[in-house]
């Protein structure tokens, strides 16, 4: 006999990785976003989801200014711009003034900044979420429980933009990498762990 499997989509408030899954799939197949069939429908549902996620956003960057930057990084959100394609796109930035200063020993040219990119191409069913050079995650946030579930995403998409940088600017860049703490004093201090970023 096959087996069969269903899954319940829970209400607004109620989100799971089901529903996340659920709903990319259904979109998917359908060629509708959460019930909105038209490009327009389909923006305002991107704005709203990027609204519920700048807080997700922002604490895993502060997370990581604090950790890695001793605090030195700037938070900077670019609001939602939709180009002439038809492509709208939503970012979130973290400089710092080491990054800033920095040549880009890999291909010349500046270090630019950590980058999370919510993005949704006029030829897509739906949104994503992604890095300036990785990631592809669908980004379907509804409510607030949908933005607190991409918080372990946002932390990959930070965790592989740092490495980027390193990579782009020598680790000399990250403050943590080479400077004592504020508090101890240690000169051998090395990078912390936190929980991947």
């Amino acid at each position: 006999m096959p087996s069969t499997c269903s899954t319940t989509i829970r209400g607004p408030g109620t989100s799971s990785p089901a529903r996340s899954s659920s709903s990319a799939f259904a979109s998917w197949v359908s060629r509708v976003l959460e019930g909105a069939d038209g490009r327009a429908d389909r923006i305002a549902l991107f704005r709203r989801g990027v609204e519920l996620i700048d807080q997700v956003v922002r604490s895993v960057l502060e997370e990581t200014n604090a950790a890695f930057l001793f605090g030195r990084g700037e938070v900077e959100h670019r609001a939602i711009d939709v180009d002439e394609r038809g492509d709208a796109e939503a970012s979130w930035l973290l400089s710092w003034p080491e990054q800033r200063r920095a040549a880009n020993v890999r291909s010349g040219g500046s270090v630019e900044p950590v980058r999370v990119v919510a993005w949704f191409a006029a030829a897509f069913t739906h949104p994503h979420l992604r890095g300036s050079r990785v990631g592809s995650w669908p980004f379907q946030v509804v409510d607030a429980g949908d933005a607190l579930r991409q918080k372990p995403i946002v932390r990959a998409i930070v965790e592989a933009e740092l490495h980027e940088r390193i990579f782009e600017g020598t680790r000399k860049i990250i403050p943590a990498s080479a400077d004592p703490s504020p508090d101890d004093g240690d000169e051998h201090r090395k990078i912390p762990t936190h929980g991947g970023v």
